[in-house]
């Protein structure tokens, strides 16, 4: 094996593939002007309705998150209606680097967004060291690169990335932290690539993703939010990172050389925070009109604990919450349906079925019917201050993943309409329902993400058809001829030399 690094990925955190596209092509972002002009790119495609919480672990593992497990923060516990944390070490199935370590291979993993650590991996790994959302904890192997690493580039400056900012001073802060962050990545990156002798190499800027849920605003003059003085004082943040991200990506690249292939995955794309999703479960609630639940006016403890957990440090949230369990758990006695965690662009419903939940109410005999009618009731919303359909699709689970074992999942999922703000709900069932969302986030996610391949075996050009996120563990495996056995994505390196 030689000194250099025989493969290099490169992950941009929800890095918005039109944001890339459309900076690049204005100048400026260099490095990816330069991708699209020499590498090989296409968009990817993520799992439907479960993206935002499953897109990473789908990556690592190359799985269907109805076989890794993993699809969001909180997720159901079957049996219950308890929705604890997910952590990412509850995740299914070996991470492709896993794979490739027992193969002999030696291999550099750095902040991959929601893994887990390895403790016997062949060469290294950092986890939660700068992350978007945290999860476990700041760990490496070997357990001595931790001190090292805060002892030369010291702890995450920012932490969890949600709260309340209102002046110029607390975004330029951020902002600034941001892009300390960014330097950080590259610093660590660059040294341990330099070190050279990696069959695989892998990091990743999570910056794009914590500056797009909070700065969405600062730069989109149609947000609700928008403040044109606030904006002229602290400037564009998200062109900020975007370009420090590209700076640092152009770095790493030229570190490896032209004989190395450079993968670098945006993996999914930011908009604004538009979804009724914060209301939803007083949506449903009217709708059941059979539930004793319907007929109150006032906001459920579900409800209260929901607006509250964007707005208060997640320090404080998870003492408070940590009590809630039992009250929560009652609000499903006597509704045939409610509302569990999944995202905020996919709000998640499950049918309280006999047998299956703890007081289920609909048997197996009306389950169907059941969820026909309310696929019918949430077609038939609308943004009340728009007119526009407040739903874009409402799928049942099995439909978007046929022949896959669904039982955990949400039995239904919908699509809010984003293209305005969503500030009242209205339908002949439900009358009319108003709120305000009180979180942080201005900005939210996109499903598709972007992608880029250069050097040997890639040829430039626009490939013509999307690639699953699962297909980037066994590509980069097939660079380094190992097979990751039986996973759900498959290499597409074919798919670029079929042109």
């Amino acid at each position: 094996m030689g000194s250099y690094t025989r493969t290099l990925f490169i992950g941009v955190d929800a890095g918005d593939k039109e944001l890339i596209l459309h900076w690049a092509r204005a100048g400026e972002l260099p490095t990816f002007r330069r991708l699209f002009d020499e590498a090989a790119w296409a968009t990817t495609v993520n799992p439907p309705a479960l993206f935002v919480g499953s897109i990473w672990p789908s990556f690592y593992t190359s799985l269907s998150p109805t076989k890794h497990g993993r699809y969001c923060f909180n997720q159901l516990r079957s049996g219950t209606y308890e929705t604890p944390k997910f952590l990412p070490s509850q995740t299914k199935g070996s991470a492709f680097w896993s794979v490739l370590g027992q193969a002999g291979k030696k291999v550099a993993v750095i902040d991959i967004p929601k893994s887990t650590l390895d403790p016997s991996l062949n060469g290294m790994q950092v986890v939660d060291w700068v992350t978007h959302d945290p999860d476990e904890g700041f760990r490496t192997q070997p357990p001595s690169l931790t001190r090292e690493i805060e002892n030369k580039y010291g702890l995450d400056p920012i932490g969890i990335c949600d709260g309340k900012r209102q002046s110029a001073a607390d975004f330029k802060t951020f902002r600034d932290k941001l892009l300390q962050r960014v330097r950080m990545k590259e610093e660590l990156s660059s040294s341990v690539l330099g070190q050279g002798g990696w069959d695989a190499f892998l990091t990743t800027f999570t910056e794009s993703h914590c500056v797009g849920h909070q700065c969405w605003h600062l730069w989109d003059k149609t947000h609700p939010r928008y403040d044109a003085a606030l904006a002229a004082e602290v400037g564009n943040p998200i062109l900020e990172v975007y370009r420090a991200i590209d700076a640092a990506i152009g770095r790493l690249w030229e570190k490896v050389g032209p004989e190395t292939p450079l993968i670098v995955l945006a993996s999914h794309g930011m908009g604004p925070h538009y979804e009724a999703t914060f209301f939803f479960n007083e949506i449903l609630k009217k709708l059941d009109r059979r539930s004793p639940a319907a007929a109150s006016g006032s906001l459920s403890l579900k409800e209260i604990a929901r607006r509250l957990w964007h707005v208060i440090p997640r320090s404080i949230r998870q003492h408070l919450f940590k009590d809630l369990k039992q009250q929560l758990n009652k609000e499903a006695d006597g509704r045939r349906y409610y509302q569990v965690p999944n995202n905020d662009v996919h709000a998640g419903v499950r049918i309280n079925k006999i047998g299956r939940e703890p007081k289920g109410c609909v048997s197996s005999d009306e389950f169907e019917t059941v969820r026909d009618e309310l696929i019918t009731d949430l077609m038939g919303l609308k943004n009340a201050e728009s007119g526009e359909p407040l739903v874009l699709g409402v799928h049942r689970i099995e439909d978007l993943y046929p022949g896959l074992d669904t039982s955990a999942l949400p039995d239904l999922v919908l699509e809010w309409n984003r293209s305005k703000p969503i500030r009242a709900a209205a339908s002949p069932k439900i009358g009319r329902i108003e709120g305000d969302y009180e979180g942080c986030r201005t900005g939210d996610h996109k499903s598709s993400g972007l992608f880029f391949a250069a050097g040997p075996p890639f040829t430039k050009g626009r490939l013509p058809q999307a690639v699953s996120v699962m297909d980037f563990g066994p590509t980069i495996a097939s660079l380094l001829g190992v097979d990751l056995g039986r996973v759900d994505g498959r290499s597409f390196i074919d798919r670029v030399h079929a042109r």
